[in-house]
């Protein structure tokens, strides 16, 4: 199982991220840091110690972090039929991200929908943005 965790500390204005195998986006004044997280997933039979560190982040007012599932980047579609890509993902996070959270959302869902069209959807997809 893939998954990330996010542990948000509202009195000490500070978040703990860790994850398995799932990135997360984080957008600081229109500058873009991507946490990679663990190259480990969760169970399997795999016999060898797995670590998953953490990464401790004091937040601004204003800072943004993006959670999301492979699904988005992964989705086939546009004008040849290609993945959406995380390059493209980035860019439609760092274009968005000031706006208001319920605007993300509509133009987030825009975007994969377009991006569809008469495709079918490969895959879940789940993108959590969070406002500090």
């Amino acid at each position: 199982m893939d998954l990330a965790l996010l542990n948000v500390d509202k009195q000490k204005k500070e978040f703990i991220y860790t994850s398995a195998k799932r990135p997360a986006i984080f957008i600081r004044e229109k500058q873009l840091q991507e946490f990679k997280g663990s190259k480990f997933s969760l169970g399997g039979l795999r016999q060898e110690e797995k670590e998953f560190h953490e990464i401790k982040i004091n937040y601004l007012e204003d800072d943004v972090i993006y959670l999301f599932t492979d699904g988005y980047t992964d989705q086939f579609g546009g004008e040849n039929n290609k993945k959406f890509m995380i390059k493209r993902f980035r860019e439609l996070l760092l274009k968005m991200h000031t706006k208001q959270m319920h605007t993300q959302k509509q133009i987030a869902e825009h975007t994969i929908t377009e991006w569809i069209g008469n495709n079918e959807q490969t895959d879940d997809i789940a993108l959590i943005g969070i406002r500090f």
